[in-house]
């Protein structure tokens, strides 16, 4: 599931149908949360409709500002959206190192590796208990 902030004031998240683009609002009690304000089926098409959304509530007087917000919306959500992908790679990064080290100590362990031993390190078996939560 997608749990991504974008800048100060909007989280795009996800549930098994939809991105969900969500903004920041204040409380009656002072406390900020986020509440959806937009229902979407990619994050591309999220990430338009924060464009909108900003653009309708901002104070652009000519059309230099506007590209100018255009703009800097644009950046900002391409940075978090790489932010976010590099965070997805670096964590793959961290899998496959983890089963790399795991088949190194089983050849520093043993004369004779089976092929078998090796596919359990890359392919763990999912235990039914992992399949309930």
């Amino acid at each position: 599931m997608l749990n991504i902030q974008i800048g100060e004031n909007y989280l795009i998240t996800s549930d098994s149908m939809n991105v969900i683009l969500n903004q920041r609002y204040t409380k009656e009690n002072g406390e900020t949360d986020f509440k959806a304000v937009g229902f979407y089926p990619t994050v591309e098409a999220a990430a338009n409709g924060l464009m909108r959304k900003e653009i309708s509530i901002g104070d652009a007087e000519n059309l230099g500002e506007l590209v100018g917000m255009i703009n800097g919306i644009k950046n900002l959500i391409m940075n978090v959206l790489k932010e976010q992908k590099i965070q997805e790679l670096q964590e793959q990064i961290r899998e496959q190192n983890t089963k790399l080290n795991g088949i190194k100590a089983l050849i520093r362990n043993k004369e004779t590796v089976e092929s078998w031993e090796v596919f359990e390190i890359m392919e763990p078996k999912v235990e039914e208990s992992d399949l309930d939560a």
